[in-house]
């Protein structure tokens, strides 16, 4: 298998970033401490209050065995970063959850489908001037078993069907924007590809920018608010540059491409008032323009559109919040999704996607 790998990982287009004094870091590391203290302090008065409520509405106890164990279990992942999605490449808090679904194509027999993605981050021990790094791996993994496609009672082909692994590495640069409260994101990630139905094994890499400006609700804050409690949002949008190689699947060449890559990720929580932040409504939408293929990559059409969209309802979590409260975000970890999947998506080897899905949603 031959690569040649081309440097789009390097991070000195973060360098252009105007770089913030060394007492506003010492000042951020400080405010990042008593905030993680202040953090620690909430959830032990959460879990008095969870447990007060739960007696006085006369609900059983949690035993004290398992939410010991539970706590453990959140303690030891939280240390860990450890992130689980239905894709950890992209730096998105608003990300879809990880889903194992029974799925039903278009003139189709059902078939099986798993997307799920796991990570672990940590920060880089470094005194940056420019901002703050960490560092994360990652490994992701999507099938879509081969569907028949039937019309008029006579198999017409195989749709639908993708079977791809990633794993990698990735870089985050967080710096300061102008504004006290804005930020800038970058993420570089490098990971080895195997694609069975298309692109065969490879090199996948990608440059990426992500703003946060939480006075115009864009990036990791829910900036969007009724007060009659029927909705709440956020849109975290990214742009960058993606490279990408493989020796080719089933009889494909081998070959290359260079695209830019833009979209969103949109979070929606429905009537949050009345269902504790139970029901969410997550969508991303993501944008390809192929500046350069070759080989394999060149049966792409010059521009590819990718919808996800997943309705999810949360379980209650033992141990976090009583069935009557609000389920911080945090706490959805397990719940059931309706999902509906569209167009082309080249990094997870899925071409001509047009499905609808319902299946168990996992996220951490």
């Amino acid at each position: 298998m031959k690569f040649s790998f081309i440097p789009v990982l390097l991070l000195s287009g973060v360098a252009m970033a105007a770089p913030p004094e060394e007492e506003a870091i010492r000042e951020l590391r400080k405010a990042i401490e008593e905030r993680d203290a202040l953090k620690a302090k909430l959830a032990e008065a959460e879990k008095k209050v969870v447990a007060m409520s739960r007696q006085l509405a006369g609900e059983p106890a949690v035993p004290a065995g398992s939410e010991v164990a539970i706590t453990r279990a959140s303690e030891f992942l939280e240390k860990r970063g450890l992130k689980v999605r239905r894709s950890v490449k992209d730096k998105a808090q608003g990300a879809l959850p990880a889903t194992f679904q029974f799925t039903r194509t278009p003139n189709a027999k059902d078939s099986r489908a798993a997307d799920v993605g796991v990570s672990i981050e940590g920060d880089v021990p470094w005194d940056l001037r420019i901002g703050q790094m960490s560092w994360g791996l990652f490994a992701e993994y999507h099938h879509l078993s081969e569907t028949k496609v039937i019309q008029d009672g006579v198999v017409k082909g195989l749709a639908n069907g993708k079977d791809s692994l990633l794993l990698g590495g990735s870089a985050d640069l967080v710096t300061r924007a102008a504004h006290a409260d804005d930020a800038h994101l970058f993420r570089s990630t490098l990971a080895y590809k195997r694609d069975k139905i298309v692109s065969g094994e490879g090199l996948l890499t990608d440059l990426s920018w992500l703003p946060y400006f939480p006075n115009h609700g864009i990036g990791n804050h829910w900036g969007y608010e009724q007060t009659n409690g029927w909705i709440e949002g956020r849109i975290e949008p990214f742009v960058g540059l993606q490279y990408e190689e493989g020796n080719g699947a089933k009889g494909f060449r081998d070959g290359t491409r260079f695209s830019a890559r833009a979209g969103f990720n949109l979070g929606l929580r429905l009537l949050p008032a009345y269902l504790g932040n139970r029901l969410t409504l997550d969508s991303k939408l993501m944008f390809w323009d192929h500046l350069d293929t070759k080989g394999v990559y060149s049966s792409y059409d010059d521009e590819q559109w990718y919808l996800a969209s997943s309705l999810t309802y949360w379980f209650y979590t033992p141990g976090k919040a009583s069935t009557s409260e609000k389920l911080a975000e945090e706490d959805q970890h397990l719940g059931i999704s309706v999902g509906y999947t569209w167009g082309d998506n080249p990094e997870e080897g899925q071409l001509d996607a047009d499905i609808l899905t319902f299946g168990l949603s996992i996220k951490y």
